[in-house]
């Protein structure tokens, strides 16, 4: 039997249904992380954002990037969805690519 952590099944099923959202006509997904780790090792790229895609607009295409994140409640009147270090990687990691960085968030 293999135990299943709740909050992190949700963030994966907030993923899953925010990808449902978009449509294929115009939404083409060129990588999707898998967030893979044991024993806290995982891969460099688990740092970057979840999800790297195209928006194809006739014959234009506007690469975008989103990072999803789950958080189950508000602490207090705001919710905290990145550290200062994960929102400076994200905000590198835009520069780095000249590709918009967008958060989704529920």
């Amino acid at each position: 039997m293999e135990l299943v952590d709740a909050n992190q099944k949700a963030g994966f099923d907030f993923e899953k249904f925010v990808v449902t959202l978009l449509d294929r006509r115009y939404f083409k997904i060129d990588r999707w992380a898998g967030d893979k780790f044991v024993a806290g090792r995982y891969a460099a790229e688990n740092h970057d954002p979840d999800l790297q895609l195209r928006l194809v607009l006739g014959g234009d295409v506007h690469p975008l990037v989103l990072e999803f994140k789950w958080r189950s409640h508000a602490s207090g009147d705001f919710i905290r969805f990145a550290t200062p270090k994960q929102l400076a990687h994200y905000q590198a990691f835009e520069r780095g690519c000249g590709v918009p960085t967008f958060v989704a968030l529920s």
